[in-house]
């Protein structure tokens, strides 16, 4: 029975943690593709959605209050975020190491709820921001830039939008 117990925790621990390492790993990707691609002019005050890339605003003929309507999504979003979980995940990892089960799975419900609270969030941005576009403008983003829509638009992404899928 325990050996099933640590199973179970395991498989738990993998499945959790392991949407935290991509997202970390994904975060290094970005860094390097940053790197290598020049960078846009900075927006002044205006949050780093990919709606102030100087590129997007004349290709698709953004106002500026539609960007100010974006801008809030983003800071809404963000505001909803916050505190990543960390402290939670450290404090999973050291129940497993003592052997307290019921610390681990208390600890490993918060961070599933976590988890699926900050999908939600991640989407409801996407719906927020696409929803200030009109057809036309929704078109051509997608037409254009269809890899857009499957990037992250939570962190600062500095450099052009990438067009690949």
């Amino acid at each position: 029975m325990r050996r099933l117990e640590m199973l179970t925790v395991f498989s738990l621990t993998l499945a959790v943690a392991l949407p935290f390492a991509a997202r970390a790993a994904e975060g290094e990707g970005a860094k390097r593709e940053e790197a290598a691609t020049p960078q846009a002019e900075p927006t002044g005050q205006r949050a780093p959605g990919w709606w102030n890339s100087p590129q997007l605003v004349e290709a698709l003929s953004l106002s500026a209050e539609q960007r100010e309507k974006m801008d809030a999504s983003l800071a809404a979003y963000r505001e909803s975020v916050t505190g990543e979980g960390r402290e939670t995940l450290a404090s999973f990892y050291a129940a497993l190491a003592k052997g307290d089960w019921e610390a681990a799975r208390a600890d490993l419900k918060q961070l599933s709820e976590r988890s699926a609270a900050q999908m939600q969030a991640r989407g409801d941005l996407k719906l927020d921001v696409l929803r200030v576009l009109d057809d036309e403008q929704r078109a051509l983003l997608v037409e254009s830039y269809p890899g857009l829509l499957r990037q992250g638009w939570d962190r600062a992404q500095g450099g052009r939008p990438r067009r690949g899928r």
